[in-house]
């Protein structure tokens, strides 16, 4: 599982060990890297969960995975027979930090697990800023309690605007069809290219958005239909220069 939550099937102590060893590996695990999700994971094999098939018995080859690490720093190091890092990894969607310390281990020549994972942050939402369940219910009780405003969670989506008609048309589940330059884009939207928040002029929420290619009974405006080849691509470029915009979930 790579981490302390089964059963340890071996140890071996290591006091040679040093942090400067540890620092000097430290860069491999930065950029664009390449890793092997832990076989006690969600991820689907043929349409079952890898943790499903490894608590069944089942050996399988767990595909390799490409995921995004900006920054990996050290923040403690104590030093031992069995040596502990506490390190801090601001790191992109997907990523295994258990795999992270399976490999640091393994590049060490000495091997190593994840003892204790604490996320400190999740798109924009931050752990100092939480609240935990008894505060929850007390400021629920005292009539205190203020839920987050949708836009504060999905900010590290893109977003769109639609205009009063197109609005009417997305309150009454419909797609609409509308120019690319519609959608604001932030950096950290690549991760999430085809999903934005939706908006109106006034900034109110209205939903989440799939951003799509297929323009069948599409709005827009006067229009029901459009044709793909004549309205939607560039005379020049035959690039396309629109996409619908599919309800997911519509807030009215």
């Amino acid at each position: 599982s790579d981490d302390l939550e089964r059963d340890i099937l071996t140890s071996s102590p290591c006091p040679e060990l040093t942090q400067e060893r540890l620092t000097a590996l430290l860069p491999h695990f930065q950029g664009t890297i390449q890793q092997i999700p832990p076989k006690y994971s969600a991820i689907q094999v043929d349409g079952k969960r890898l943790y499903d098939l490894a608590r069944a018995g089942v050996d399988v080859d767990v595909p390799v995975r490409t995921v995004e690490i900006s920054d990996i720093s050290i923040l403690s190091w104590s030093p031992g027979d069995f040596p502990e890092l506490e390190v801090e990894i601001t790191c992109g969607g997907g990523t295994y930090i258990r795999a992270i310390a399976r490999d640091l281990g393994h590049m060490a020549n000495v091997g190593a697990t994840l003892s204790q994972l604490i996320r400190t942050e999740s798109c924009g939402l931050t752990l100092d800023t939480s609240t935990t369940i008894e505060q929850l219910a007390e400021k629920i009780n005292q009539q205190l309690f203020s839920p987050i405003l949708p836009q504060q969670v999905l900010k590290h989506l893109s977003k769109v605007i639609l205009m009063p008609e197109q609005e009417a048309a997305w309150l009454n589940g419909r797609s609409i069809c509308l120019p690319l330059e519609t959608v604001s884009n932030n950096t950290e939207a690549n991760n999430f290219p085809n999903i934005v928040q939706v908006c109106n002029k006034t900034s109110i929420f209205l939903g989440i958005g799939h951003k799509s290619r297929k323009f069948q009974n599409c709005f827009q405006g006067r229009e029901e239909h459009i044709d793909e080849a004549q309205e939607c691509r560039d005379p020049g470029t035959k690039q396309s220069t629109a996409y619908t915009l599919q309800p997911k979930v519509v807030f009215n």
